[in-house]
């Protein structure tokens, strides 16, 4: 029996017993601590009111989950403390479901306050091991980890001494690596701002706006970047503006075209910033110019556009009207061979970085296509990949490579050296700016979410 259900029976057995004993009333408050510090006399609030004084004590949630222990002289005075759950907590991808709640009052100031969540193991968030665990606080809009904290090894409930009242959750420890102050927004569904499958991510030169390809709604949206949205286009079809599963999203140089891999239409459509189509090009096939499950895609400073092919297991060059100018890479394993590349991205010297998917790498090719060099290798350590599927580069020459098979974004330096990393549950691509926020399109969870970097 876990130690919720225990303490709920027990609070139980001595209500009845109190009330009992006590003809329902006069002295006997069901709900005092054992120290007796709450006031017998005082009018007792409306449930889920409960009342702690200065001489401490032990309060819990109607629904046993919750369980706070005021140690001696943690307040001045008896409060009523509320334990409800959280009326719009923000989301985040390793949240134990049904574990946030809001308490109050957030006025008042506490010593040594210990909270106590309780969980059912079998609602672990995928990719969440259940010993890392911990209670997380709610601060400024993000959630940011109660230290010291405490987990069991029989799990069932986090604990930690937490720092004032106000609303809490149980996290995962992979989500607080530098995500303060963080924000979301989206959810799965078809309304707007809403995603069946978040893939591609990019922003315009000015990071003021964000497009994002929404897979399997067959649409661009588009939004500011704190996630007001802004528009949308596209529908589901093989005419002109319409898509077949868009993969990924660019934005040329002089943000005045938007380019879209259509994946089930092998073509790469062309589209005015507010979503007005103007071109198209490609067909399926493997010549020059045909695609075969287009993916990843970017512009370079000319405004050159690249595509990398899942399935033809190449990245092709094309000028910003659609001219086929170059092809880089084949099938295979060897330096200069690629392995279903998922996204492709140019720096400003020319240098061409393509996420080698099937081969656990990122590799490197000159302005001409000459292979010079690759970044990482197979495994799960620090600056190693499993599943990599999206890059972005920085203006300080830093490399990002989301990474779905190990759940995070790994920052490496131009050399290939690990910097930091960022957990999420099933990141696809990503996108930075020129403040150094990252932008991560999470297909599972279809959020998009924006990090800052202290």
């Amino acid at each position: 029996m876990k130690w919720y259900r225990t303490v709920a029976a027990v609070l139980a057995v001595v209500l009845i017993v109190m009330m009992v004993g006590c003809g329902g009333g006069g002295g006997g408050d069901p709900l005092a601590p054992p120290d007796g510090s709450i006031d017998p006399q005082a009018k007792p609030p409306p449930a889920p009111t409960l009342k702690v004084g200065p001489k401490g004590g032990i309060v819990t949630a109607p629904d046993g989950m919750v369980w706070l222990w005021f140690i001696l002289n943690a307040v001045s005075k008896t409060i009523f403390v509320t334990i409800d759950p959280a009326a719009a907590p923000p989301p985040h991808p390793y949240m134990m479901p049904g574990s946030a709640y809001d308490i109050g009052p957030t006025s008042v100031d506490i010593g040594d306050v210990y909270l106590h969540i309780a969980y059912d193991p079998a609602d672990l968030p995928p990719g969440v091991p259940e010993q890392t665990l911990q209670i997380a606080q709610l601060v400024n809009g993000a959630w940011q980890k109660v230290e010291p904290h405490w987990h069991p090894d029989d799990g069932t409930y986090a604990k930690a001494k937490i720092p004032s009242l106000g609303t809490f959750a149980i996290i995962g420890e992979g989500g607080f690596q530098d995500l303060t102050g963080a924000i979301s927004w989206g959810g799965p569904g078809t309304g707007e701002g809403q995603f069946n499958n978040a893939s591609g991510i990019a922003l315009d030169a000015s990071a003021s706006c964000c497009y994002v390809a929404d897979r399997f709604n067959n649409r661009v949206q588009k939004f500011t970047r704190d996630g007001s949205f802004l528009g949308m286009w596209g529908s589901t079809g093989t005419e002109p503006g319409q898509f077949r599963t868009p993969h990924d999203v660019a934005v040329d140089p002089t943000d005045q075209f938007v380019y879209v891999t259509d994946w089930d239409n092998s073509r790469v459509q062309k589209f005015t910033s507010d979503g007005a189509y103007v071109a198209q090009w490609g067909s399926y096939g493997t010549a020059d110019g045909q695609f075969d499950a287009p993916a990843g895609i970017c512009t370079d400073a000319a405004g050159n556009v690249y595509v990398a092919e899942y399935r033809n297991h190449r990245v092709q060059k094309f000028s910003a009207d659609g001219q086929w100018l170059m092809t880089i890479g084949s099938l295979g394993s060897a330096p200069g061979q690629l392995s279903s590349p998922t996204d492709v991205a140019v720096d400003p010297a020319g240098v061409i970085y393509v996420v080698d998917a099937g081969n656990c790498r990122v590799q490197l090719f000159s302005s001409g296509g000459t292979c010079i060099g690759q970044l990482g290798s197979a495994g799960r350590e620090d600056g190693q990949f499993m599943l990599p599927r999206g890059i972005a580069l920085d203006a300080d020459g830093s490399i990002y490579v989301t990474d779905s098979g190990l759940e995070r974004v790994q920052k490496l330096g131009a050399g290939g050296n690990f910097l930091a990393k960022w957990c999420f549950t099933s990141p696809r691509s990503c996108a930075v700016d020129g403040s150094g926020c990252i932008f991560v399109a999470d297909n599972l969870t279809n959020l998009v979410w924006r990090v800052p970097q202290s």
